[in-house]
């Protein structure tokens, strides 16, 4: 039962470990209306609140939208609390892009994924039937050059519905230091026509931590006196567990068998052991799967 027990949190332990954890996401609790509406807004939470950034004044990839009181291409309309995570959600702002003159423009969310993998990005968006239909998605890890992935169509309905774009089938966005994805806007036909995005969240999941930790020989001890068992801590690799020279201090020692579990050797001796004689067996260089060996001989 303890066994089951300790096998149950180890379990438990290493599916919380492989679960998206939040990176970033940008809430727009304090974005205002054009023409004040801002061109660079940092994350407002997540492990990279700050830090990870939505571009739209031409730099890193971006274009530049205007954001003036007539003509502007960037604004801020009321919000939803759909997609928001936090424990108390509030249906602030939402980030909107409009007008017929800014098809073809791009914005561009930058963040990390440094010890992590398979990011995903989703978001709250409504929008209007003379509004943007269509997102070209484009990716990159310098800010420069640009791979499109793939093309979406808007919600340009009245209704905010969850959109999701996956990024984990995309490795070269796995542990990288800088991400950046460009959302290109297209087919709006009016200078009233927008997008509006809300609570745009950005997950990834933990990378495994590498085993850096040799094994260790718990115990050994004889089943008879011509077997021996030699128990490990972990599972280890078959050939060095096999390896007879790695085992030495008992006379005949014909074969070393490692078990199904990767976790116990046994020993066949041609030479028996004495009954009531206290003998010693020495282990050495047996490697974990992971390759790392024993730090001395046991």
């Amino acid at each position: 039962m303890k066994r089951l027990f300790l096998f149950s949190m180890i379990l438990m332990a290493a599916l919380a470990a492989r679960s998206q954890d939040l990176l970033c996401s940008w809430h727009f609790d304090t974005l205002v209306a054009a023409p004040n509406t801002d061109v660079v807004i940092p994350a407002d939470s997540g492990l990279q609140d700050g830090s990870a950034t939505i571009y739209l004044d031409g730099t890193n990839g971006s274009s530049t939208w205007i954001t003036a009181t007539t003509g502007n291409e960037l604004t801020a309309f009321g919000g939803s609390t759909l997609n928001d995570g936090r424990i108390t959600p509030l249906a602030t702002m939402a980030l909107s892009m409009l007008n017929s003159t800014a098809n073809g423009k791009g914005i561009v969310f930058k963040f990390s994924t440094t010890g992590y993998e398979n990011p995903i990005i989703s978001y709250a968006a409504r929008g209007t039937g003379t509004g943007f239909n269509a997102h070209y998605l484009e990716y990159s890890t310098d800010g420069v050059n640009f791979t499109p992935f793939d093309t979406t169509a808007a919600n340009i309905t009245a209704t905010w519905a969850v959109e999701t774009i996956d990024l984990s089938s995309h490795n070269v966005l796995d542990d990288a230091a800088n991400v950046y994805i460009r959302m290109i806007f297209i087919g709006a036909t009016s200078a009233s026509g927008n997008n509006r995005l809300e609570n745009i969240t950005i997950t990834g999941t933990a990378l495994p931590v590498a085993d850096i930790i040799p094994p260790v020989a718990d115990t050994a001890f004889a089943t008879s006196l011509s077997t021996v068992k030699v128990v490990f801590n972990e599972a280890v690799d078959n050939v060095t567990a096999e390896t007879l020279t790695n085992y030495t201090g008992l006379a005949g020692i014909g074969s070393a068998v490692l078990n199904t579990g990767l976790d116990t050797v046994t020993l066949t001796l041609s030479t028996p052991l004495l009954d009531n004689v206290a003998d010693t067996v020495c282990i050495a260089n047996v490697e974990d799967t992971a390759g790392n060996v024993m730090a001395a001989s046991q």
